[in-house]
């Protein structure tokens, strides 16, 4: 035998002392008694231990006990275990523990073997009869002794055959599911199955890592993490009564319109063998019309139809399963997207509320810091409970929200104080205006530079300034002029030194440099520069950084009526019927490759640019959406300057459709060859989209012909009907190795 995991040898003329030989139900006593200095028969299989017991028993010449009938006190935090305050487990885990319980016990794979598997009514009845103690520490006596408390966290049963208890010992504070992963070991024991202790714990961790809530687990996750088909497991479920019936079904339904008789239901629930017991337990309780109606809805799985039909609010429902314990329905998913969808439609007014309560910092001349960050409304998201209220959230709760935040994070405006023109309106302005200057001013640079003998860097991009003076928040409060324009760029560091800070020719001593008139609205200038160029609608268009504004201008303004009423929903490309004959860079007779064209930096960005212009006022017409809402592509600050876009998304246009979300990606091409590629993170995004998303392609041919610009919407080749109406052109690969290690040089 042992004593406190120490073998010793006990002879028949030993002191008697009753030697303890584990069974099957002293599980836990059998652990805690490995601690205490008292004789246990060193046998841990319990039904081999039983066996033994019976057989020395019979021989009388050794006092032995079952571990089960070790006397076992605890107390909780100084207090007996019988005034420890406690709560009902499924207070701490909900209905779904049943489940995942009896899922465990018939999927286990050693259950043929089990000496004994409890009954699974038995283990329902235990479960919900048994209430959690939560403690900072515990003091455990075993057969009168008293064991060394550790600062371990652990779980122990107090097994009182009318309300056993689980006592959880955390010394902090913790949530949920460590509670539960904690009393894994306590309640395999409550249940009988003890073996089961470490499967119980790690379906608890896993639970956990679907971001679940521990009241809001549903047989679809448990099924999840036990690695089993759903089927498989309603299967098993479909042999309890409450689900051959519907009562478990019902229980949620009842509750909505009578309380008192969902929980009258609810702990009979198993004693309702078919649907016919279930009706005529309902018809002596509700009239008839209103028990047929409920029973009607059983099959029903759509929660909104459900309670529609029975003309009972979300919040309302919400509140009754809570009573019961039951879980309960959470909308915050749906009211991202709808809260996303709104805010499309919504943010140029906040931005200009956000604006006009800063325009009297604007004026003194002080930071604008605070207003550049309130600027992006952080801190403006769905409320967490509209989730628990809600399906669908209330135009009139979103603007009342919205005006919430404003009188929270915005200084107060006086009633009387004169509102600029909306944002968008001057920033347009504004971005026009540092385009137009730019190309006279970096003249006058040039040229006082060469009447002074100095060198020095050209002056930045207009596309750069305009997004570094955005985002000191510049651009949002007047129309600026040249004036302040050469006071940014000598305030940060961009004007030569000594140079005055004006525009006129007299005062700078240079002579004024004549520029080309600039076009009238609506036409393409000709390209006088040197720089790159392509051909817009049948002219030379400069393609330079400076010019990309107004390429894109002039695309948006060539767009027809037609163009822009295509409509969003994708169709089945045709594959070509024969592939296209390829170009080979091997001499003849050799075989060989493809020749690679050497690709036009330039000259793509400025095709792409004019393909997301199009797509941009396309979109814009489609769904109503604004375009500086909806683009996110990197080439969106040619247009916007806000420094804002993002290539590596994946996709170059995002709408929130009410409950959809839209992606957009877009290939445009100068002829129509109907070909196109796809990059690294477009094929990531493209081929991992939740149930709510759609990813579209849409293809611009003709892009720079205004009269023969086409926009075509094609499905995702990893989307149904997936590569159907596709030809895959090339075989590329893209392989990574590790070298070996380098041989070390020889010494010398």
């Amino acid at each position: 035998m042992s004593r406190a995991g120490t073998l010793d040898v006990l002879t028949a003329e030993s002191e008697s002392e009753p030697v303890y030989v584990a069974d099957i139900r002293g599980t836990q006593q059998r652990r805690l008694l490995d601690q205490a200095p008292l004789p246990v028969l060193p046998v841990d299989d319990r039904a081999l231990g039983q066996r033994v017991h019976e057989h020395l028993e019979a021989q009388s010449r050794f006092v032995t006990r079952p571990t089960s009938e070790a006397e076992l006190d605890i107390r909780v935090d100084k207090l007996p275990i019988g005034d420890a305050p406690r709560v009902p487990l499924y207070a701490l885990a909900g209905p779904w523990l049943e489940t995942l319980i009896i899922a465990l016990m018939e999927f286990d794979d050693e259950r043929s073997s089990r000496a004994r598997v409890p009954a699974a009514g038995r283990v329902r009845h235990r479960l919900r009869s048994c209430g959690v103690v939560v403690a900072r520490a515990a003091v455990t006596h075993i057969a009168g002794h008293a064991l060394d408390t550790s600062d371990d966290d652990r779980s122990l049963l107090h097994d009182d055959p009318d309300e056993p208890l689980l006592v959880v010992v955390c010394a902090q504070q913790r949530s949920d599911w460590h509670l539960l992963e904690t009393a894994a070991t306590a309640l395999s024991t409550l249940i009988g199955a003890p073996y089961l202790s470490t499967a119980v714990q790690l379906a608890f961790i896993a639970l956990n890592r679907l971001g679940r809530s521990a009241a809001d687990v549903t047989e679809p996750d448990i099924a999840s993490v036990l690695a089993i088909p759903q089927q498989r497991l309603e299967a098993v479920l479909a042999d309890r009564a409450s689900i051959r019936s519907g009562s478990a079904r019902l229980v949620p339904l009842l509750a909505c319109v009578e309380l008192a008789l969902a929980e009258e239901l609810q702990r009979g629930q198993e004693t309702l063998h078919d649907r016919g017991e279930l009706h005529d337990w309902l018809v002596t309780r509700l009239d008839l019309d209103r028990a047929d109606q409920l029973l009607g809805l059983l099959d029903e799985n759509d929660w909104q139809r459900k309670l529609s039909a029975l003309g009972v609010p979300l919040a309302e429902a919400n509140r009754a399963w809570q009573a019961l314990g039951l879980p309960t329905v959470d909308n915050a998913e749906t009211h991202q997207r709808q809260f996303q969808t709104w805010l499309q439609q919504n943010r140029a007014r906040l931005a200009d509320r956000v604006r006009d309560a800063y325009v009297v910092t604007h004026k003194a001349g002080r930071s604008l810091t605070e207003y550049v960050r309130l600027r992006s409304l952080p801190g403006l998201e769905p409320d967490p409970q509209w989730g628990h209220e809600y399906w669908d959230l209330p135009v009139d709760v979103l603007d009342a929200h919205a005006e919430e935040w404003t009188v929270t994070h915005l200084p107060p405006t006086s009633a009387r104080q004169h509102h600029p023109r909306p944002v968008a309106e001057i920033h347009e302005e504004c971005v026009d205006m540092i385009h137009a200057r730019l190309r006279s001013l970096r003249a006058r640079v040039d040229a006082w530079r060469s009447r002074q003998g100095r060198e020095g860097p050209s002056l930045p991009s207009a596309t750069e300034i305009a997004s570094a003076m955005d985002a000191e928040g510049l651009l949002d409060f007047e129309p600026i002029g040249s004036r302040v324009l050469i006071a940014w760029l000598e305030a940060h560091g961009h004007w030569p030194e000594g140079m005055p800070a004006t525009d006129r020719a007299a005062a700078l001593g240079t002579q004024p440099t004549p520029l080309p008139p600039s076009p009238p609205p609506g036409s393409s200038p000709l390209s006088t520069s040197p720089g790159p160029s392509l051909v817009l609608n049948g002219r030379a268009f400069p393609i330079g950084p400076d010019h990309l504004r107004d390429l894109a201008r002039q695309v948006a303004a060539g767009l027809t009526p037609d163009q822009l009423a295509v409509s969003p929903q994708p169709g089945t490309p045709s594959a070509p019927a024969l592939p296209r004959q390829r170009t080979t860079y091997a001499p003849a007779g050799r075989g060989g490759g493809y020749r690679v064209s050497p690709r036009d930096i330039q000259k793509d960005r400025a095709v792409g640019l004019a393909g997301e212009v199009a797509v941009a006022a396309w979109l814009e017409r489609q769904y109503g959406v604004p375009r500086e809402e909806s683009w996110k592509s990197g080439l969106r600050p040619y247009v916007f300057a806000d420094g804002t876009g993002d290539d590596s998304l994946g996709y170059d246009f995002l709408i929130h459709d009410g409950d959809r979300t839209l992606l957009y990606e877009v290939k445009a091409s100068t002829g129509d060859r109907g070909e196109f590629e796809l990059g690294e993170s477009e094929v990531e995004r493209a081929s991992h989209l939740r149930p709510d998303e759609t990813y579209t392609i849409v293809y611009v041919s003709h892009v720079l012909d205004s009269n023969h610009r086409r926009i075509t919407p094609l499905p995702s080749p990893f989307s149904a009907p997936g590569l159907a109406g596709y030809r895959l052109v090339g075989t590329a690969m893209r392989l990574r190795f590790e070298l070996p290690p380098a041989e070390p040089e020889p010494y010398l």
